[in-house]
């Protein structure tokens, strides 16, 4: 069983569970990278996968990381002797307070999974309308730093396959974002999660601030019908990469087909769309659609500054509905 995020932050008894295997990740409870430990159940049957040396009893062979292990001894000998680690009590107590700050900061915010079924380091929630990159900005603006998904992840633009399994409605799985926060114990502790509340506040008239900018550019699923009325004209732009755009069914709203344009076209090649006269009346309004919006937002943000009048964007991309109807 993968234990690594539970060391220290949950109550741990092996001896008296049915778990036979479980890791453990040193780096977690800030030992260096790469240190970890297994916990192999008395005659429980493993067959080691790296055989030569001997070393770990013949468990696995190469050179041990001396300097890990004795960093990792040293945590372990902190959590057992206490007070460098706050307790799981303490843990909740910050958690309680964070959410409790993010609620009453952010309209409409909702938490992923019941707290009570959560770390008590962590905390994933989603604001309806808010794609996770859109506040990611925002807090980061703030010098507050959240993710998109877990550590392991952060680098993949999709939305967690494991919010999607949980059968999370698309928008919150599009919206989610992951706050977390380290189990050391130190003095200023209280003072540390005031400032916590103080910036996610500011983080929230940022966020105003932004989608207030970004607003015009916006269209909603409900408004497309009205808005492809009144500019029958429109052209739909797919700003996804060629690939991913051919791997899936051609983005379309009834009739009308998205031509694929990835996002590094447009900036490319601008002239390509914008008009010789700001006001020209035979511009063709631009609708740009992609997985998440965020690409097809920072395109349109990028003609609009380069003076095209009547460019849109779909506000939480196409993760927000499983398809066009």
């Amino acid at each position: 069983m993968d234990c690594v995020q539970a060391l220290g932050k949950l109550p741990l008894q092996l001896s008296a569970s049915r778990i036979d295997f479980a890791v453990f990740s040193g780096h977690k409870l800030y030992a260096p990278k790469g240190v970890g430990m297994l916990f192999i159940r008395q005659g429980a049957p493993l067959t080691p996968l790296i055989v030569g040396g001997g070393q770990e009893q013949g468990m696995r062979s190469g050179t041990e990381n001396m300097a890990g292990i004795a960093a990792l001894g040293a945590v372990l000998a902190a959590l057992n002797a206490g007070g460098t680690f706050l307790s799981q009590a303490a843990l909740r107590e910050v958690q309680t307070r964070i959410a409790q700050c993010l609620q009453s900061t952010f309209a409409g915010l909702v938490f992923n999974a019941p707290l009570e079924q959560c770390l008590p380091t962590t905390l994933n929630f989603s604001i309806p309308g808010v794609p996770s990159k859109t506040l990611i900005e925002a807090m980061d603006a703030a010098h507050l730093r959240v993710s998109g998904g877990s550590a392991c992840s952060a680098a993949k633009a999709e939305p967690s396959f494991v919010l999607d399994a949980m059968g999370l409605t698309p928008w919150q799985s599009a919206s989610a974002v992951r706050m977390s926060f380290g189990p050391s114990a130190t003095e200023t502790t209280k003072s540390w999660v005031d400032t916590v509340c103080q910036t996610i506040v500011k983080s929230e008239a940022l966020l105003s601030q932004q989608l207030l900018a970004d607003s015009r550019l916006h269209l909603t699923w409900n408004d497309i019908d009205a808005y492809l009325q009144q500019f029958a004209n429109t052209q739909l732009i797919d700003v996804r990469e060629a690939a991913e755009y051919a791997a899936q069914e051609p983005t379309r709203w009834g009739d009308l087909v998205a031509a694929n344009v990835p996002l590094n076209e447009i900036y490319a090649q601008p002239q390509r769309w914008l008009p010789v006269d700001r006001n020209s009346q035979a511009t063709v309004p631009l609708l740009l659609v992609c997985q998440s919006g965020q690409r097809s937002l920072k395109a349109a943000q990028f003609l609009d500054q380069l003076g095209h009048p009547s460019v849109r964007t779909l506000s939480g991309g196409l993760n927000f509905k499983a398809h066009f109807s």
